[in-house]
C-alpha cells in the first residue's frame, strides 16, 4: 500500500509515467542483516533526473505525508488514474466522478459544492442538464455508452465531439484538485497538457 501510494504522489507531483523499477512479478527489495544503525546496501540508490529538471522533494514528501489516511489515498489513486496519458479520456471523466463521489459522499453537498463550475460546464455542451444534476447521465455515457434520453455515448474512441470531453475532464480534473486543496490542505498544479 505504501509502495503504490508514494507511485501515486511521484505521478501527481513530479512525472504521470513515474514507476518502481520491478524485477519479474516483483519490486526489487534490497536487505543487509547489520548491528550498525546506519545499514549499507551493496547497492548505489540515487535520483536520475534529467538536470533541466526540478524535484520539489517537499512537495512530494508534504502530499505524500499529508494523505497516508486511507480514504484520501483512493481519491488521489483516482486522481492519478485521469492524469496517466495512456488511459482513455472517457475512463479517466469516470475516475473524476467518482472521486468527486467519494469527496463529497452526501450528493446535496456535491451538487452544492459544483455549483461554482456551472456556467463553465454550460459552455462545454455535453448534457443539457447542469453539471450537478448531469454527473449520472455523464457516468452512464461514458461507462455503457448509452444514456435514458439517448445522448451519443462518451466513449472517446467513437464520440465525435471529443473535444467536449477533453474540456469535461479538464472541468472535473479542476473541481476535484479543489476540493482536495481545500480537505486536504495540500495543493499541486493540474497537468492540463494537449493528451489531457
Amino acid at each position: 500500500m505504501i509502495t503504490n501510494h508514494m507511485l501515486t504522489t511521484l505521478r501527481l507531483a513530479y512525472d504521470t509515467e513515474a514507476n518502481a523499477i520491478r524485477l519479474g512479478d516483483g519490486l526489487i527489495s534490497l536487505a543487509n542483516e547489520t548491528d550498525s544503525h546506519i545499514p549499507h546496501y551493496p547497492a548505489d540508490i540515487r535520483v536520475m533526473a534529467p538536470s533541466d529538471r526540478v524535484i520539489d522533494f517537499d512537495n512530494i514528501a508534504s502530499i505524500f505525508a499529508g494523505t497516508m489516511d486511507p480514504a484520501k489515498m483512493q481519491i488521489l489513486a483516482l486522481l492519478m488514474e485521469a492524469q496517466v496519458p495512456a488511459i482513455p479520456v472517457h475512463y479517466k471523466v469516470l475516475s473524476l466522478i467518482r472521486a468527486l463521489e467519494v469527496l463529497l459522499p452526501d450528493p446535496v453537498d456535491r451538487q452544492k459544492y459544483l455549483e461554482k463550475y456551472e456556467l463553465e460546464f454550460a459552455k462545454i455542451e455535453i448534457s443539457e442538464r447542469p453539471l450537478k444534476n448531469a454527473l449520472p447521465e455523464l457516468r452512464t455515457r461514458c461507462a455503457h455508452g448509452t444514456s435514458r434520453g439517448g445522448a451519443p455515448p462518451l466513449v472517446a474512441p467513437i464520440f465525435a465531439e471529443l473535444d467536449k470531453l477533453v474540456e469535461l475532464l479538464r472541468l472535473l480534473r479542476r473541481a476535484v484538485v479543489g476540493r482536495i486543496g481545500s480537505d486536504f490542505g495540500i495543493k499541486f498544479e493540474v497537468n492540463e497538457s494537449s493528451h489531457s
